[in-house]
């Protein structure tokens, strides 16, 4: 197994899979092509490295074949996104334009993005976790180069989003710009 905290990348027989997270899915010869368990999924074809991780989500968002597997698969990323504590949802956190309140705590550590997040609604945290993996890890002029739209607009999930939760996100993507922005900034 190699690859980042983010995603590990288990070869077997079949040729390479993705994984969300550190736990492979399928066991080596494994049959599963298109979904994994507890928010992970599976792609059997061989995994071209120099993809962005926006390239890598869209191939892997489409290999869910209903809108109702791919939300299923949001809020189970939801169910895994790090959160804020109780003391760091305050107002400067706070995403301002979501439907349901959400916060976003980041900062950089050697020049790269991590946050925590959450959020009231289990799509709003999966939309959270989706940016998470975007964003993570990034400088900030990568982040201000990043459109986390090209991923919704890519799968078509911008256009299977509510108004107001395009708006939130929105919101989400200028939050993280502007901690991009503050950081360029400096102190």
């Amino acid at each position: 197994m190699f690859g980042d905290t983010r995603y590990s990348i288990v070869k077997n027989p079949s040729g390479c899979v993705l994984c969300i997270g550190s736990e492979p899915l399928a066991k080596p010869g494994g049959q599963n092509k298109s979904k994994g368990f507890a928010g992970f999924f599976v792609s059997s074809r061989p995994r071209r490295f120099h993809m962005t991780v926006i390239d890598q989500l869209v191939e892997d968002f489409e290999l869910l074949d209903t809108w109702e597997n791919r939300f299923n698969y949001i809020m189970e990323l939801g169910e895994k996104l790090p959160l804020i504590s109780e003391e760091e949802k305050t107002e400067e956190n706070l995403v301002r334009g979501c439907t349901s309140k959400s916060w976003v705590k980041g900062g950089f550590t050697d020049g790269t993005f991590d946050f925590v997040a959450d959020s009231e609604a289990l799509i709003g945290r999966g939309m959270l976790s989706l940016a998470r993996m975007i964003y993570t890890g990034k400088t900030a002029e990568e982040i201000l180069d990043i459109d986390m739209l090209d991923f919704a607009n890519r799968t078509g999930l911008m256009e299977h989003l509510t108004p107001t939760r395009q708006k939130g996100l929105h919101a989400l993507i200028k939050r993280i710009r502007d901690l991009a922005t503050q950081q360029l900034a400096g102190p």
